[in-house]
């Protein structure tokens, strides 16, 4: 019966471990996944930036902010 016991004690502080070594995991992975979410958000920004250039230049609206200033 003690030899249960303690066998039962053994596995409990290595599934305690393992559950340490996964939430430590998580947290890097989520710490990555907000990373990889800003840089995707500069990138966004600027694409939008440079197609509302693109479209703006296209208007004729930079020799006409250029005439005025």
């Amino acid at each position: 019966m003690e030899d249960r016991i303690i066998k039962l004690e053994v596995e409990m502080e290595a599934f305690r471990k393992e559950v340490g070594r996964m939430h430590s995991s998580a947290i890097a992975l989520t710490t990555e996944v907000r990373e990889i979410q800003k840089t995707l958000n500069q990138i966004k920004y600027f694409a939008m930036g440079m197609v509302a250039l693109f479209v703006i230049n296209e208007m004729g609206l930079v020799t006409v902010l250029k005439g005025v200033l």
